[in-house]
């Protein structure tokens, strides 16, 4: 899904909050190696990243929005 079907799905609401999740770097350095340690490792770095670079949130997988009905006055 792109950004503009998710524009158009909160369509209505007013977005409180949007987080960024995985980069698709993220599977692909898990299938390389599955350790619990490391995995929990490539998950904060990747974090890191999202949050640092914030152009990198076009490459995430995945996104969740806190949305609330907007209110017709």
């Amino acid at each position: 899904m792109n950004s503009a079907q998710l524009e158009e799905i909160a369509e209505g609401f007013e977005v409180l909050a949007t987080r960024n999740f995985r980069t698709p770097l993220v599977p692909l350095l898990e299938r390389v190696n599955q350790s619990p340690h490391v995995r929990e490792r490539i998950l904060s770095y990747d974090d890191h990243i999202l949050k640092q670079f914030p152009l990198m949130a076009h490459f995430a997988t995945i996104r969740v929005m806190s949305l609330q009905l907007k209110v017709l006055r």
